[in-house]
């Protein structure tokens, strides 16, 4: 049960900074996208935004998800990295509150 409350937590805490990452990603590429009629992707491809233009004066924005694999990859990455994370301190927490029982 206390590796399933740790890896839920990581799980979570990945997909968050996840979320974080590939938005402030976006939000990157779209204040560097100087010209009209370019599509620029962020976070190793897995967002894009694209500027079309339509009259002389006008422009649509689209953005969206173009890879879902580098976000997958993302949160698995840190899902991982996460849950040793906090089972190593886990078990230095309980090392530690042994030699104080102990003393």
């Amino acid at each position: 049960m206390k590796y399933l409350k740790l890896l839920l937590g990581s799980l979570f805490s990945a997909v968050l900074l996840t979320m974080l990452s590939a938005t402030g990603s976006l939000l990157w590429v779209m204040a560097s996208n100087r010209e009209i009629g370019t599509r620029v992707e962020g976070f190793f491809g897995a967002v894009y935004f694209q500027t079309i233009p339509v009259d002389g004066n006008t422009f649509t924005m689209n953005v969206g998800i173009a890879s879902a694999w580098p976000l997958l990859i993302a949160v698995l990455v840190l899902t991982a990295f996460l849950f040793l994370f906090l089972l190593i301190l886990s078990f230095l927490k309980s090392y530690r509150a042994s030699l104080f029982d102990e003393a």
